[in-house]
């Protein structure tokens, strides 16, 4: 369920099936910002912003990023836990198939729209860049 409802402009989100969904193409920029300067930490409002900047751009990817962070039920790792997975990674000397640092390395800090086919699942060059990444990973783990 949404966290702050009252602050998203009307018409820029609905109930559809029991599931709250942002609809970028009703919004205007303006109308978000404006939001956005009474309720900055609002997840919906960050990640609204990210959908009418456009998925995918180098603009959108700080607002994306920041809408995970703020989110109380976050479904990816927030960056304190991506920094734990590493500093742990580091103080146990393994090897560490970094795909948050490959991915935030890319032009606006998110990994490339050919990267997916739709917001979660990845595309066939989306796996091929796992798929080296983690055989690196292996490499480097065989080699020591």
């Amino acid at each position: 369920m949404p966290t702050c409802p009252e602050h998203v402009p009307p018409g820029a989100a609905s109930l559809q099936g029991g599931a709250y969904r942002l609809h970028a193409q009703r919004t205007d920029l303006a109308a978000v910002d404006r939001a956005l300067a009474q309720a900055p930490d609002c997840p919906e409002l960050l990640f609204l912003k990210g959908l009418v900047l456009g998925p995918g751009t180098p603009e959108a990817a700080p607002w994306f990023a920041a809408s995970q962070e703020q989110d109380p039920l976050p479904t990816r790792a927030t960056a304190a836990i991506v920094q734990t997975v590493r500093d742990v990674s580091a103080q146990h000397d393994t090897v560490l198939v970094d795909l948050a640092a490959q991915a935030g390395s890319q032009p606006g800090g998110a990994p490339p729209a050919a990267w997916f086919v739709d917001a979660v699942h990845l595309s066939a060059t989306g796996h091929r860049v796992v798929g080296d990444a983690v055989a690196e990973g292996i490499a480097a783990a065989l080699s020591r």
